[in-house]
C-alpha cells in the first residue's frame, strides 16, 4: 500500500476543514517511524585499548594463579617435611612396620620415595587420648607425630590438666588484661575420671567476651595446639589466607 502525503487543510465549499484530511494526517504522522538509535564506531584506538584491557586481564589471572601454586608448594613441602622427619619413636613401633628389608629401603631411598604418614597402629601401644565426654569413645586422639603410648597404660600421655597448665603458662602474655565477663573454663572431669585421678573445673587464661564465652577454646582445640608444641604463630594458615584474599581481590578485578 502507497503511502499519502497530505497537503494543509482546505476549506470545502460549505467553508469548513476537511476533517477527513486531518484524520489522515494525523494518522499518517503516527505510522511514520521515529528513529532515535545512537551509533557509535570503534576506530583503531577504541581497539588497542579493548587490547590493553585484556592484556590486563590475562596478567591478573596468570598471577594469581602463580600465588596458589607457590602456596600449594609450600603446604606440600611443609607436610612431606613432616613425614621425613626421624621417628623419635621407633623403640615403640611394631615389628619390621618401616623397614621390613634393608635393601628395600635403600631402593626407596635411591628412587625418591618417602615413608607413608604414620598412624597410631603402626605402635605397640597405640596412640595417646583425651576424653572429653562420659562415653569410651568420646575421645581426640593425639597425632603419633607428637606423643605415643610407650607402655599399656599410657603414663607417659598428658592428662587434659597438664593441657590446660601448659595452655595458661604459654599464653599467660597474650592474654595480660582480664575480661570483666570472667575466665574461659574446660571441665577436665571426664579426662581425669578415665585416668583415674581427680578432676574437675579449670579455668584459661583466656577471657571470656561475652556471658556465654563462644570465644573460648575447647578441648579439641588444647589438643591441636599441644600437637604443635604450642605454636604462637600459624605462617602456613597466614600465608594461605592471604593467598585467598589476593585471590579473591584479583578476581574481582579481572572482571572490570
Amino acid at each position: 500500500m502507497t503511502s499519502k502525503t497530505y497537503g494543509p487543510l482546505e476549506i470545502n465549499e460549505t467553508n469548513e476543514y476537511d476533517i477527513e484530511s486531518l484524520q489522515e494526517t494525523k494518522e499518517t504522522k503516527e505510522k511514520e517511524p521515529i528513529v532515535r538509535g545512537k551509533f557509535m564506531v570503534i576506530d583503531d584506538l577504541d581497539k588497542e585499548h579493548l587490547r590493553k584491557i585484556e592484556i590486563k586481564r590475562i596478567k591478573i589471572q596468570l598471577f594469581t594463579i602463580l600465588i596458589i601454586i607457590l602456596v600449594t608448594a609450600l603446604g606440600v613441602w611443609v607436610y612431606n617435611d613432616e613425614m621425613l622427619e626421624d621417628d623419635k619413636f621407633k623403640e615403640y613401633q611394631k615389628p619390621n612396620m618401616y623397614n621390613a628389608d634393608i635393601m628395600e629401603g635403600m631402593s626407596a631411598r635411591i628412587m625418591g620415595h618417602h615413608q607413608r604418614r604414620r598412624q597410631c597402629g603402626d605402635y605397640k601401644y597405640g596412640c595417646c587420648e583425651i576424653y572429653y565426654g562420659p562415653d569410651k569413645n568420646d575421645k581426640y586422639t593425639i597425632s603419633p607425630y607428637r606423643d605415643i603410648k610407650q607402655d599399656e597404660t599410657g603414663s607417659n600421655c598428658p592428662f587434659l590438666k597438664d593441657l590446660v597448665d601448659q595452655f595458661n603458662i604459654n599464653y599467660k602474655d597474650e592474654y595480660s588484661e582480664g575480661g570483666t565477663m570472667g575466665y574461659c573454663e574446660i571441665d577436665t572431669t571426664f579426662d581425669s575420671s578415665a585416668k583415674n585421678i581427680s578432676g574437675g573445673k579449670m579455668y584459661l587464661v583466656q577471657p571470656k567476651d561475652d556471658s556465654i564465652g563462644y570465644n573460648c577454646y575447647h578441648v579439641r582445640d588444647l589438643v591441636h595446639m599441644y600437637e604443635y608444641h604450642w605454636v604462637k604463630d600459624d605462617t602456613l594458615g597466614t600465608l594461605l589466607m592471604f593467598s585467598f584474599i589476593i585471590g579473591i581481590i584479583c578476581c574481582a578485578m579481572s572482571r572490570k
